[in-house]
């Protein structure tokens, strides 16, 4: 419980160092609010100056940042610059969409990444063993957007297998038809997670695999499928744990790209629309919430490593 208590104390000064970077990034971002209407003949300098002061933008960008904290500690997030709503109501909307991708696509990476890694373990220096590692090597090196644009020109469109893009077929609303819509874009996600966590998986396996203990369990009578399956990796996943948590935030960076490739109506696209609009307030209010679910994947991860791994908590205690 004190690991865990002084785990959960760390993450709210981490939270406000990233909302303070976040803010200063998009205060010395080229451009504004208020760019969509210098630009427009119909509109005067004295009417954007009343926009500049309604928005509180003529305020140093310190206020700003204190005035926009304080709502958001209320509730208050704000409104979009897009539409007029209120910013906490557009981003709930969209966080169904995106969890249940990044769900998926977890579940696929984990169920493709641990038998890829024992395999590749257990048939080291293998031709089999060889060509995983060449296909995770270059699933880890190849961008997200083109393996999402070669998956969609190749299954979807070529093949028929998937849907093209959307969460949804027109005139469709059941389970089966959004899970075909799903599938395609959380594979696509899952690849570099793939890739990597069988690597390490791997890496880790066969260093346990050669310790003493291992030599132990084969010499009580254990099976070799036994002695790995049983005894070996339970302790190889450990390390794997913490390396998953960090990860969490490269699937949120993939999301952005696959979400707007998929055309999915999550967080990521809508990062991605409100960046383009410069619509601010959505875009702290999504960098936000994405902050706090980094924050809450690493805590998660850190606590289930220190469930796996007793030194870890007795290693926090104080003498």
């Amino acid at each position: 419980m004190r690991y865990a208590a002084g785990r959960i104390a760390q993450a709210a000064p981490a939270l406000i160092l990233i909302s303070v970077g976040a803010f200063a990034i998009m205060h010395l971002a080229p451009g504004g609010p208020t760019t969509a209407y210098t630009h427009n003949p119909l509109v005067s300098g004295q009417q954007i100056a009343v926009i500049r002061r309604s928005l509180g933008l003529d305020d140093p960008w310190p206020v700003q940042y204190l005035k926009w904290l304080s709502s958001l500690l209320q509730g208050n997030w704000g409104y979009s610059l897009v539409d007029g709503r209120p910013v906490l109501t557009v981003v709930l909307e969209r966080a169904p969409a995106t969890l249940l991708l990044m769900t998926a696509s977890f579940a696929i990476a984990l169920t493709g990444a641990l038998p890829l890694g024992v395999v590749a373990a257990v048939r080291k220096r293998s031709t089999l063993d060889h060509a995983l590692t060449f296909a995770s090597f270059f699933a880890w090196a190849m961008p997200v957007f083109w393996f999402g644009l070669m998956a969609q020109s190749v299954l979807a469109v070529h093949l028929h297998l998937f849907p093209v893009a959307g969460i949804h077929s027109t005139g469709a609303d059941d389970p089966l038809d959004l899970v075909h819509h799903l599938l395609l874009p959380a594979l696509v996600l899952s690849l570099g997670s793939i890739a990597s966590w069988s690597r390490f998986l791997r890496s880790s396996l066969l260093e346990v695999l050669s310790q003493p203990y291992m030599a132990t369990a084969r010499a009580k009578g254990n099976s070799e499928r036994r002695a790995t399956m049983r005894h070996a990796l339970r302790n190889a996943i450990v390390p794997l744990v913490p390396l998953i948590g960090l990860d969490i935030p490269h699937l949120f960076a993939g999301a952005v790209v696959t979400e707007t490739i998929f055309a999915w109506p999550g967080m990521g696209r809508l990062f991605f629309d409100s960046l383009v609009a410069r619509d601010y307030p959505v875009e702290m209010g999504l960098l936000m919430m994405t902050a706090a679910l980094v924050i809450a994947g690493n805590l998660t991860a850190d606590l289930a490593n220190a469930a796996l791994d007793p030194r870890i908590r007795l290693g926090a205690r104080p003498g």
